[in-house]
């Protein structure tokens, strides 16, 4: 998770911003025109983006299970030595166990479910914030374009499509946050299950 933010916020939108810089400065100087650079700095950063969202998903789906397997199975170990090994009140004491974890299931689940109402809660407004600034540059550069035609339009309207690149690189990270509370919500009622 640590490695995601440092990724998108240090590597991923400095990509962004560095091609919006250059697409700007090729449009304002026709003498310097460096837009296939740009393009490709952009590229880079949606390949980047999208090999470590394929990652993340992936890694943390087999750590998940991998760990879920492992409780269970450990779960299982214990009841067996405690039901078997402890007389009189090792059954009873097992028993106990499996009603206090069934119960936690529920618990865990409802506090999960808050999780995720949480980060939907949290990235909706910078997410909202981010799409309107985008919308506001692509409106502004298709009101400018009768006025004054140009590079300015031209600028704004670079300008207008890199705020939607970062949306996305925004997006991305929130689904990772996501899909890392599900995975924790999957693990818990993957590791009851094998027990």
């Amino acid at each position: 998770m640590q490695v995601s933010g440092i990724l998108i916020g240090k590597v991923v939108l400095p990509l962004f911003f560095l091609s919006a810089i250059l697409n700007i400065a090729s449009t304002i100087n026709n003498e310097y025109n460096v837009t296939k650079l740009a393009d490709l700095i952009k590229q880079v950063a949606f390949i980047i983006l999208g090999v470590f969202l394929t990652l993340f998903i992936s890694i943390m789906s087999l750590q998940g299970v991998n760990a879920a397997v492992a409780d269970g199975v450990a779960i299982r170990a214990a009841k067996f030595v405690t039901s078997n090994f402890i007389p009189v009140i090792g059954r009873m004491f097992t028993d106990a166990t499996d009603t206090v974890l069934s119960a936690s299931v529920l618990l865990k689940n409802s506090i999960g479910i808050a999780g995720v109402v949480l980060i939907l809660i949290i990235t909706l407004f910078p997410v909202l914030k981010v799409f309107v600034l985008g919308l506001i540059f692509r409106l502004s550069a298709a009101l400018l374009q009768p006025v004054a035609d140009g590079p300015i339009t031209d600028a704004i309207e670079t300008m207008g499509k890199h705020i939607f690149y970062i949306l996305a690189a925004l997006l991305a990270v929130s689904i990772m946050f996501f899909f890392a509370l599900v995975m924790l919500i999957i693990v818990g009622n993957l590791t009851l299950m094998v027990r």
